[in-house]
């Protein structure tokens, strides 16, 4: 065989293919057996790291650092640097999202400090279903809570839209009958309690709504 023909032999190109395209893979030899040939591969295998340290001999900032690894500890980002043989420069500074997070938070006082309200200024208002009806076929429960006075009304209805008037007319009740003003309500945005405040509008009751995301305490 010519050393052109040997050049252009494929069994010759197998190493030179092997290393453009498999690092990882280096050619070992080439043993004949009668009119064939047989190639040897050593396979020798090379630590892996994900994406963090694809070039081991990468240096990188240490408040990056600290970013990439989810704002660990300092000694937990160091560490794993010098596992995954990282250099990393500078001086990590004082991470601001980090103070953020440990701050602490103020006390949330458990009772009300505000004592100087008057019964039925502040009631809170809350509607629950039941999967079946009661004996009396209603299947909704209205709840009606004075905030100073810890008062509880309720009511139980066969319709959600039936609290418009149960509630309206109690209400216009207090005014005329003991003289109790009601200045505020607090309840969630659902559709039947925007149609009681339109009507307590139309009646002229002088309330405020105060209104809350469904299912977080009032």
């Amino acid at each position: 065989m010519t050393s052109s023909e040997k050049a252009n032999n494929p069994i010759n190109q197998i190493p030179k293919i092997v290393h453009k395209k498999m690092n990882d893979v280096k050619f070992d030899r080439i043993m004949r057996a009668g009119d064939s040939v047989l190639t040897g591969l050593r396979m020798i295998r090379r630590p892996h790291y994900n994406n963090l340290a694809a070039d081991q001999r990468r240096t990188i900032n240490r408040d990056k650092w600290h970013a990439m690894l989810g704002h660990c500890n300092e000694n937990v980002g160091n560490t794993t640097a010098k596992v995954m043989g990282i250099v990393l420069s500078g001086e990590q500074q004082k991470c601001k999202h980090c103070a953020i997070e440990k701050i602490r938070k103020k006390n949330i006082p458990k009772y009300a400090e505000n004592s100087n309200e008057k019964p039925g200024e502040l009631m809170y208002l809350d509607i629950s279903s039941m999967k079946q009806a009661n004996g009396g076929g209603n299947r909704h429960w209205i709840l009606l809570v004075d905030r100073a006075t810890d008062f509880k009304i309720s009511w139980f209805v066969k319709k959600k839209s039936d609290q418009i008037e149960v509630v309206s007319k109690f209400i216009s009740n207090l005014k005329a009958s003991n003289n109790i003003q009601v200045k505020y309500i607090r309840l969630d945005n659902s559709g039947e309690n925007k149609a009681l405040e339109q009507e307590c509008l139309r009646l002229g009751l002088g309330i405020k709504f105060e209104y809350t995301a469904p299912g977080t305490p009032q």
